[in-house]
């Protein structure tokens, strides 16, 4: 076995979870690197894998690769097998201090599981090359990415080139989910998501910066789901802008995507989008009505998004009137300007005004704002700043009968305004 290089490949799918096809996934990693004219590949399996079984597997075998197949549940671990056959997750923070044992010696972790990014995160602080999922991947799409990792793994390619090929061919079979993979490098800042950055010029590059904001337009969360995306995938990519968007954010202030999702599926017209020419989305608004009690809060600037939950939010359904917080005005930095802003805010008065038709009238507004549009967005509106936020944050608020500028434009938005005469 001298001068060959060691792959380890663990599988998982316990018995009260979803069936997957690890053993085609297992079938085309094996293929893929046994047709490799260098013949430089060992491959050892171990399936049904229990988490003492990883521990044994890494102390016997001592591979370069660790290849994890089956499923992910987010911050909650990667979910292995108990005695019994069915789930037990296992922490990032446990897995992670198993790999640094073996840091000298593995060179690249790959954990196709679905929302594996934490756990892949935890890891690249000890080995060099770690690839998660930001979000679910469909099985399929799962074998395609392991089948182009591995072939080109075999031909000599780099980890980074192997991670690349396998996101395209997602994408050349067909399917959803060619951004989904992201690859960790140890000491690099940022991870490398979904496929290589093409090499242009400066001048190109703004060329295409132009188009794609000339080619602006603004989608809600049901056109998303026409487009194709699931509800986790959209909150998953708010949470990126987010997170680009306002330093220093973290879990406890601004919640997570499931929180979100359970939200939004009962609420989808809490949410409006800026989707560019590519079907990306780049730019979004975030608002729910609240109860007295939290809306209080959220006006003393007290009120942590991650409290907000599906159980104390109120949704617009019978005409009455509603107290609105807005969470977030957030849109990425390629795209901020005049037409990202008008579009955000036109989008934000016609949803308001379907609200009015309904018989549902907005009392009083109160903002957090966190990026320079949401400050913007809130002087439009005609609101006017309280106080900081306890954390972090700007706190806006306005009332029914200071909502004079939206009742010269929009009369119907604002109870009681009548039309001006011309």
């Amino acid at each position: 076995m001298s001068g060959k290089t060691s792959v380890l490949v663990l599988a998982a799918n316990p018995k009260d979870t979803p069936a997957l096809r690890l053993d085609q996934e297992v079938r085309e990693i094996q293929i893929g690197l046994l047709r490799s004219r260098r013949k430089g590949f060992h491959i050892r399996q171990d399936w049904a894998v229990r988490p003492r079984d990883i521990r044994r597997a890494l102390l016997e075998h001592r591979p370069s690769i660790v290849h994890f197949c089956g499923h992910g549940s987010g911050e909650e671990g990667l979910i292995l097998e108990d005695d019994h056959g069915t789930s037990q997750p296992v922490s990032s923070s446990a897995v992670a201090g198993l790999f640094s044992l073996f840091s000298n010696q593995i060179k690249c972790v790959v954990l196709n599981a679905c929302f594996s990014e934490s756990q892949a995160r935890a890891i690249a602080s000890h080995v060099e090359h770690v690839v998660g999922m930001s979000r679910e991947i469909e099985d399929r799409a799962a074998i395609e990415f392991a089948m182009g990792f591995y072939d080109a793994v075999a031909a000599g390619e780099t980890y980074e080139s192997a991670f690349h090929f396998g996101c395209n061919a997602i994408e050349l079979a067909g399917l959803r989910g060619q951004h989904t993979p992201i690859l960790m490098c140890k000491g690099s800042a940022l991870p490398l998501v979904g496929e290589p950055t093409p090499s242009v010029s400066a001048t190109t590059a703004t060329e295409q910066t132009r188009s794609a904001r000339g080619d602006l337009s603004v989608k809600s969360l049901n056109d998303l789901y026409a487009a194709g995306w699931g509800v986790i995938d959209v909150m998953r990519r708010l949470e990126q802008i987010d997170y680009d968007n306002v330093a220093g954010l973290d879990k406890s202030s601004a919640g997570d995507y499931e929180q979100w999702a359970t939200i939004a599926e009962n609420n989808p017209d809490g949410y409006s989008f800026i989707v560019d020419g590519a079907g990306q989305v780049v730019g979004y608004w975030h608002f729910e009505a609240l109860p007295e009690e939290l809306f209080t809060k959220a006006l003393c600037g007290e009120l942590e998004d991650s409290e907000i939950s599906i159980d104390n939010v109120i949704l617009p359904c019978t005409p009455g009137e509603l107290d609105l917080y807005f969470i977030i005005f957030a849109i990425e930095r390629n795209f901020r300007g005049f037409k990202a802003n008008r579009l955000l805010l036109g989008a934000l008065l016609d949803r308001l005004e379907e609200f009015a038709q309904a018989g549902i009238h907005i009392r009083k507004i109160c903002a957090n704002a966190f990026t320079p549009e949401g400050v913007g967005m809130c002087k439009s509106l005609g609101m006017s700043y309280r106080q900081q936020h306890r954390r972090m944050g700007l706190i806006f608020q306005v009332a029914q009968a200071d909502l004079n500028g939206l009742s010269r434009t929009r009369p119907h938005i604002v109870k009681g305004a009548k039309r001006p005469s011309l």
